[in-house]
């Protein structure tokens, strides 16, 4: 299991309905995109993780800087690529390149926020279950139950190649390096695709359905959906409010 499910599942709001924190991460995504930039973004990422995600939802911050790096890196690289004129003579910054990379910084870090925010605090099968009562048809859930399978199945099947490879030397050198990586890619990909036929076969053998399992919750209540609303309501006036 990943280390978002892993927290997803054992947090403090997993006994929450998914609607509800649905209802507040994805309108405080909202406010993200569309606050006047670049301080809104900034705004909501930081009521998003310090205020909820850190304090009631009780996600380790360590955990949420190892998920996110990897993304306000891309968002970093995305933000110098906007930043600086690539043209025919040496590289330059105008002042509105500097006006877009800072929007385009801030709004994507509060974008960033919001989505750690539902990945660590709505499992998987809350997901599935949820995307299914709005409507969502059943093969594009079953897609996304698959991706996700194989990310999960994959990453455990990276670590054991790595470990294997390391242990014949098999990063010795650059040569042996490339070889390494890729008989690690082509052993990954032969594995995976024998997983997912043995859990196929599985699922069919118990007559299963394939989805993760979803504790039961109850229908989402009207009070926490009103504290939810009210909640994105108070961050997109305090977006607005330290704005300008």
């Amino acid at each position: 299991m990943l280390d978002v499910d892993s927290v997803a599942h054992s947090g403090g709001w997993q006994r929450f309905h998914a609607a509800e924190k649905a209802c507040f991460g994805l309108g405080c995504l909202g406010v993200a995109l569309l606050a006047p930039a670049p301080g809104g973004g900034l705004v909501v990422a930081v009521a998003v993780l310090l205020l909820i995600t850190i304090g009631p939802a009780r996600v380790a911050p360590r955990l949420l800087l190892r998920l996110g790096l990897p993304a306000l890196g891309s968002v970093a690289v995305s933000a110098i690529v906007v930043l600086v004129d690539w043209g025919a003579g040496p590289p330059s910054a105008a002042g509105s390149r500097v006006e877009a990379a800072a929007a385009l910084t801030g709004r994507s870090t509060g974008a960033v926020a919001c989505l750690l925010f539902l990945g660590t605090t709505i499992p998987i099968g809350q997901w599935a279950a949820g995307s299914r009562a709005v409507g969502i048809p059943d093969p594009i859930v079953e897609v996304g139950l698959a991706i996700h399978r194989t990310i999960v199945v994959g990453a455990g099947l990276v670590g054991s190649l790595d470990r294997a490879a390391r242990a014949r030397l098999g990063y010795r050198d650059a040569r042996t390096a490339l070889r390494t990586a890729g008989l690690v890619g082509g052993g990954l990909l032969g594995r995976l695709y024998d997983r997912d036929v043995r859990h196929d076969r599985a699922v069919a053998a118990r007559r299963g359905t394939g989805e993760p399992p979803v504790a039961r919750i109850g229908p989402p209540s009207p009070v926490r959906l009103s504290a939810a609303v009210m909640g994105v309501l108070v961050v997109a006036l305090a977006s607005w409010t330290v704005v300008r």
